[in-house]
């Protein structure tokens, strides 16, 4: 029985009914049909042969023969394909059948004297990719790796830049050498094979030589030759290479066949290895295990396989999670599994040779021994087919179109619709009782890269979509723009030390934009992050528009917000970001008898005209187009003086009705239901698209709202349920709206709904704003164009209280977010230093460009690259993050390197005087000038001498924990002693400038120079001068009494006053803080009062002020309730985390402790404070502390 070809390609194009996929299934089992398949494999092949060597060809082949090798190398039976481990259903096995891409740049050898044009190559995780240069040279790139190089070499030198790790067979010229920049450090040869490994997040740099000869250069031109057999190891933070002779040379560059090989190798170092090989991700909730060393050599290409023979050889197991990735856990967990049956099993079992398949919990695995060797993958029934990238064999590409076919005899096609399984508690829901009718009071939702904002009045509403990435640049993303003024350093330091301070800035300031208006880079203020567009929802239905008994509300315990009105024949509206799927998911569902009538359309989000610091928005971007399709909409947006640009898609379904297209919108009527899942996507090259790979993918998901939300409410309530504050007003929560909660506070003042309310949004908004990037001034949302201070990443206090949050507040996701952001941004931020100030080390500047790093933010008054106490503010939540974690790994890996790397900025920068003190200079006391001049430009700023002491303080508590070298210690110990002293001025207190030539300002909001009380820790609780606590107190009182009307000063002067145990002013900044309208509708808050620039850094700092009121800790010590008003509400908070890595829980009543509960994570003797009494407990992992008030009663 032949069966119509109509009907096949019907099936192979996801385009069949599950009757017809059934009965060509049935078919291929036959003799017959098996002879069809097998013809119908050859040809496509031999099509898709021909396609990809026309499509992976990247100049026009100058020779047919050279046509010939290509299409050769790409022959089924040879074929050489990229392996990608993360395509949804399949994981390739095959090493050598399928490995990675071979892509061949050719080029003449002409032109030499012409302007130098560059190429640049990026493999993504899970890939390779092999590459001829234009003379001959063979490169194969490891995976996460980026080549940059000429298109045509000069007649004198051949050099490229490597971040990553590369193989190299190297074309011999004696006449030009050929040099592999690594950033600071050159790898330099004539001809020969050698492998270099320098991934930028990674301190050491290795050169490993197999033939030839190769001579390794650093950063202070000190060259280290090379003879084969011989491997270097170059720290970059150090400074010492060390050079060894490996036992087995082709380990070093095993990668290459897909091979791995460790040796007594850290957990964690073989996940970061197979994160990249393999571009999947690890979820530890228990970071002891990271630090198992495993020996283990295998050629196994498949992940699955390389993990199940760590598991062979260790207690530790992964378990596969719902996005593909992996858990770490230390016991088995095993499915029961049922096996096949039906049509599906009979032709599995003939077209797969009797080989093992089984079900499990909805997903079919099988392995595959016959004629196509090995290979597994995975069947989510969610999914009725999947179109597998051209990367993937053809064959693999039709098993499983074939495979999905035989599924549907046993498996209805469509959605899988799960049990129902309510994740929130309904304890942590805010609502309103009038829409959003401005942005600014717009619930909010995010999973840290995509978000949206829910505002407008029923019938007419837009769903603001936002994503991280999303900026207007002044130039190309890729210009290196860091002035070199290093050799004014000593004229500055000249006119400052005359009292020219002003003369000094000018000098600086004016040379360094000089040079960068030459470079092409004219704005000061380099980008600004707008929106994406808005998703706008239009109801034709007029009876709608007229409708009462609106709320709506956000959920902040899953992430999702949700509108309701016109009552049983209304509408209810919800919107989520998917922490899962990576989308933005809306559902309009209509209830009772209603039927929804509406238009969809992306529209640009309004406001884009006008100038803007600097960016002329009329003429921001080249161009801008949407676009609708049966079922889906378009957006496409190229910006002008950037290559880049970014998409969106957005896919509509329904449940019952229709649509149609009309326009750039689809009109739906008689809907019963509409969802829609919106994917935005940044495009480093506007010219190309995405939208088919994007347009598949979301093809793919589910279309059932609670199967979507389900996972990402999961992952998201698990984070945010880890710390709460519980005040007791659980039933305040369900009775009382946003407007009239803030409405009291207005009135009264602090209340106990408002503590518990503002704590947990604060919480939800990190959560959400914590991606990439750590959250800027306006998180990742905004309804504008035009975002105060241009909504960007502000170092000197914004982005420090933002995420002063994370680490106490067991967020450690969120935490490894900044630090993350922050590794990525350090070779710019050296390159600062190098460049502006002539240093080692780096420095971070109130602005820097949020990608690269690089310092463009200065002007006139304020000369940022002068700063160098940003780099030590900045760098402590890395330490507090180890501290509060109890990872001494990592304390011992990133920690302390980048401490190291401050001092030996500190050497190169400090001056010594006749005093024989080191000295600061210039420096910089943030935003504030001192009287009598116009610049921030000064002398031994009190912030910055504090900043170098701490640095040195940290660093030799870490250097004698990790055994540094005596002559390191004594160094660093001799700048800590040398350092001037605090000044106490006239009116006793702390002053704001070490030399007395600078009097105080104190009505400013900065309060920079309380530095030693929070956030650190050299005047307090434990250590510092009596006579410079009670001079700090003073300095508090001035600018106590000048009032900031900055949200976030009020805040970081309250975090100040816990240290100094000043409960009155913590009250009374609360207090102002409550009355002054900063928190609009959407509990998000604003930079000045009375709803004044849109701004998150009070509502996420006031967190860590809550958890500061209630437990002081440092190393092996807290103190309990060292600042909460008995008049405030009693309580509860569990999940606060303490130095040490331990988790406390604290219940108290009128301010006296009633119990805390200490859940110890490593032993260690610690201190316990409460009042006026300290008991000594030794601590033992994994044991539970109960300290009743009884622990602490008098004895």
């Amino acid at each position: 029985m032949k069966i119509d070809d109509a009907i096949i390609d019907k099936v192979l194009n996801n385009e069949a009914s599950v009757e017809e996929a059934g009965l060509v299934a049935e078919w291929f089992a036959t003799e017959e049909g098996s002879e069809y398949l097998s013809g119908r494999l050859e040809s496509e092949s031999a099509r898709l042969t021909e396609e990809r060597a026309r499509e992976w060809l990247d100049h026009p082949v100058p020779e047919e023969r050279m046509r010939e090798r290509f299409i050769g190398q790409i022959k089924p039976e040879k074929k050489i394909v990229s392996y990608r481990r993360g395509l949804i259903a399949a994981a390739v096995l095959i090493p050598f059948l399928f490995l990675s891409i071979f892509l061949w740049f050719l080029a003449d050898r002409t032109g030499v004297f012409s302007a130098t044009e560059y190429a640049e190559l990026k493999v993504p995780c899970g890939e390779q990719m092999q590459v001829v240069l234009q003379d001959g040279t063979v490169i194969q790139l490891n995976s996460d790796t980026r080549l940059r190089y000429p298109k045509k070499f000069g007649l004198f030198s051949r050099s490229v830049e490597l971040w990553g790790e590369g193989f190299f067979v190297v074309a011999k010229d004696k006449k030009r050498p050929f040099i592999i920049d690594l950033k600071g450090v050159e790898v330099k040869v004539t001809g020969t094979k050698f492998n270099v490994k320098a991934y930028p997040s990674e301190p050491n740099v290795w050169v490993t030589l197999e033939e030839g000869g190769v001579l390794l250069k650093d950063t202070k031109n000190k060259e280290y030759p090379l003879v084969p057999g011989e491997s270097a190891e170059y720290n970059r933070t150090s400074g010492i290479c060390q050079i060894t002779k490996p036992d087995d040379m082709s380990q070093i560059s095993s990668w290459r066949s897909n091979s791995l090989n460790f040796y007594l190798t850290p957990l964690r170092d073989i996940i970061k290895v197979m994160e990249r090989q393999y571009d999947v991700h690890f979820v530890v909730r228990d970071s002891t295990l990271l630090n198992n060393r495993f020996t283990l050599s295998t050629s196994k290409v498949n992940v699955d396989d390389v993990l199940r023979d760590l598991e062979a050889v260790s207690w530790i197991r992964f378990l596969q999670t719902e996005d593909g990735g992996f858990e770490i856990l230390n016991y088995y967990s095993i499915d029961r599994c049922r096996p096949c049956s039906g049509a599906a099993s009979i032709f599995l079992d003939k077209l797969l040779y009797g080989n093992s398949y089984f079900l499990s919990d909805g997903v079919l695995a099988y392995v595959v021994k016959g004629p196509l060797r090995i290979f597994n993958f995975k069947y989510e029934p969610d999914i009725y087919t999947q179109e597998i990238s051209q990367q993937i064999c053809v064959y693999m590409k039709y098993l499983f179109t074939l495979l999905m076919a035989c599924l549907s005899l046993s498996t209805t096609y469509g959605t899988v619709h799960h049990p129902s399984s309510s994740v929130s508690s309904g304890r942590w829901v805010v609502w309103a009782e009038k829409p959003a009718t401005s942005w600014q009071d717009a619930f909010v939702t995010g999973n840290g890269r995509h978000g949206t904002m829910v505002m407008g009045q029923p019938g007419s509403e837009r769903i603001i979509c936002v994503h991280e990435e999303l900026f207007i640049r002044g130039w190309d993303r890729h210009k290196v723009a860091v002035p070199s003024t290093a050799s004014l350093l000593p004229e500055v330091r000249r006119l400052i030390e005359s009292g020219r301070s002003d003369a000094a800035d000018e000098l600086m300031t004016d040379e360094a934009d000089r040079q960068l208006v030459a470079m092409g880079a004219v704005q000061r203020w380099p980008l600004i992050p707008h929106p994406a567009f808005d998703l706008c929802i239009r109801y034709t239905d007029t009876t709608l528009q007229a409708e009462n008994g609106y709320r709506r509300q956000l959920d902040l315990e899953t992430g999702e917000t949700s509108a309701f009105w016109g009552g049983r024949g209304g509408v209810t509206e919800s919107v989520f970001s998917s922490r899962e799927h990576n989308v933005n998911v809306l559902r309009l569902k209509a209830t009772g008898q209603r039927k929804i009538n509406l238009v969809l359309g992306l529209k640009e989000t309004p406001g884009r005209e006008g100038v803007h610091f600097e960016h002329n928005l009329d003429s921001a971007f080249s161009s801008v187009s949407t676009e609708a399709f049966s079922g889906w909409l378009s957006y496409r947006a190229a910006y002008k003086y950037d290559a880049g640009g970014y998409e969106g898609l957005a896919r509509v379904s329904l449940k019952g009705g229709s649509m149609i297209t009309e326009g750039d919108s689809l009109r739906i009527a008689d809907a019963d239901e509409v969802l829609v899942l919106v994917r935005i996507t940044p495009l480093e090259n506007a010219n190309l698209s995405v939208r088919p790979s994007v347009q598949r993918e979301l093809s793919r998901l589910p279309l059932d709202y609670n199967t979507l939300l389900l996972p990402h409410s999961r992952k998201h309530a698990e984070m945010f349920r880890r710390m709460q504050l519980d005040l007791g007003c659980s039933s305040d929560w369900k009775t009382t709206s946003t407007e009239k909660m803030l409405s009291d506070i207005h009135k009264h003042g602090v209340t106990p709904l408002f503590l518990e309310q503002i704590h947990a949004m604060g919480r939800y908004l990190l959560i959400s704003s914590s991606g990439k990037y750590p959250p800027p001034l306006q998180g990742i949302w905004g309804g504008g164009w035009k975002p105060g201070w241009i909504g960007g990443f502000v170092w000197d206090s914004n982005i420090n209280l933002a995420v002063s949050a994370a680490s106490m507040g067991n967020l450690h996701e969120c935490a490894e977010s900044y630090i993350g952001y922050v590794e990525s941004l350090l070779p710019g931020w050296r390159l600062n230093a190098r460049n502006y100030l002539g240093c080692r080390g780096f420095i971070v500047a109130h602005y820097n460009d949020p990608e690269s790093g690089y310092l463009t933010h200065f002007g006139r008054s304020f000369p940022w690259m002068c700063w160098p106490g940003g780099a030590g503010w900045n760098i402590r939540s890395f330490y507090e993050y180890a501290m509060l974690t109890g990872n001494e790994a990592f304390l011992k890996k990133h920690v302390f390197p980048l401490y190291r790397e401050m001092a030996d900025f500190y050497e190169d920068y400090l001056t010594m005087d006749g005093d024989s003190l080191y000295h600061i200079c210039p420096s910089v006391s943030p935003e504030n000038a001192p009287p009598g001049t116009d610049t921030w430009l000064s002398k031994d700023a009190t912030m910055d001498v504090a900043i170098a002491k701490e640095v040195f303080r940290l660093l030799l508590e870490m250097g004698r924990t990790f055994r540094a070298d005596k002559k390191e210690l004594a160094k660093w110990n001799n700048y800590l002693q040398r350092l001037p002293s605090y000044r106490i001025n006239d009116e006793g207190a702390l002053a704001e400038w070490i030399d007395e030539a600078y009097q105080d300002v104190y009505n400013h909001r900065h309060l920079s120079h309380l530095y030693p009380v929070f956030p650190g820790s050299q005047l307090g609780k434990s250590e510092g001068d009596p006579r410079l606590i009670h001079a700090a107190r003073i300095a508090l009182n001035k600018r106590f009494a000048f009032d900031t009307g900055s949200a976030h000063g009020l805040i970081h002067v309250a975090l100040q006053a816990v240290r100094l145990g000043d409960i009155d002013k913590v009250k009374t900044n609360l207090d102002r803080f409550s009355r002054r309208h900063y928190l609009y509708d959407g509990l998000v808050t604003s930079h000045d009062p009375e709803h004044q620039v849109y701004n998150l850094d009070a509502v996420l700092s006031i967190p860590r002020l809550l958890m500061e009121m209630l437990v002081y800790t440092e190393k092996g010590k807290i103190e309990l309730l060292p600042a909460w008003p008995c008049d405030y509400a009693d309580g509860s908070i569990k999940g606060i985390k303490i130095y040490g890595g331990h988790t406390l829980d604290i219940t108290w009543k009128a301010g006296k402790l009633i119990e805390a509960v200490l859940y110890a994570r490593q032993n260690e003797r610690y201190e316990v404070v409460c009042g006026d009494v300290r008991r000594h407990v030794q601590l033992h992992k994994g044991k539970t502390y109960h300290f009743p008030a009884s622990f602490f009663a008098e004895k």
